[in-house]
């Protein structure tokens, strides 16, 4: 699941072809590059019973993208979602990122 949803990601949203998981590494070389100091931190994303519908919602959404790549099957799929959709914890990788011009 989580090749093909990152699959999706890097995929063209009508811009080109998207960063996706390789995001906060082009952003920051793209800063260094322009003359800026950027140093990133991991920031996970921890939802827990508080947040069941942003939990399903982003359940339903992975399920989806990976759907679309057509890597996964549809009884895979159909499992990994209804053991997700309603679970009470959840935490997203994320990266925070700083830039500041070198002067």
């Amino acid at each position: 699941m989580r090749a093909a949803f990152n699959l999706h990601q890097g995929t063209d949203k009508g811009f080109g072809k998207a960063a996706g998981p390789r995001a906060t590494g082009v952003l920051v070389d793209g800063f260094r590059k322009d003359g800026y100091r950027a140093s990133t931190g991991t920031s996970p994303w921890v939802l827990d019973e508080a947040h069941a519908v942003l939990i399903e919602q982003l359940a339903i959404g992975i399920a989806a993208a990976a759907g679309e790549t057509g890597r996964i099957g549809e009884f895979e799929l159909a499992g990994w979602l209804a053991a997700r959709r309603l679970g009470a914890r959840c935490t997203v990788g994320h990266q925070d990122l700083f830039a500041v011009p070198i002067s």
